[in-house]
């Protein structure tokens, strides 16, 4: 018999922010712009998973 476990928390320096919605995120993204101007590069990536047949 095979076990289906839950996916498990986050963990991380990042695992804060995961709870954060949108709109507080983006605010804290244009605080950070505005105080750094031109000097601020965002990278970032996106991962997406295949759909569940």
């Amino acid at each position: 018999m095979t076990a289906i476990l839950p996916n498990p928390e986050p963990a991380g320096p990042l695992a804060a922010y995961r709870g954060l919605g949108d709109a507080v995120l983006s605010e804290r993204i244009e605080a950070v712009r505005r105080r750094m101007g031109p000097r601020l590069v965002i990278l970032g990536h996106h991962y997406q998973q295949d759909g569940m047949a």
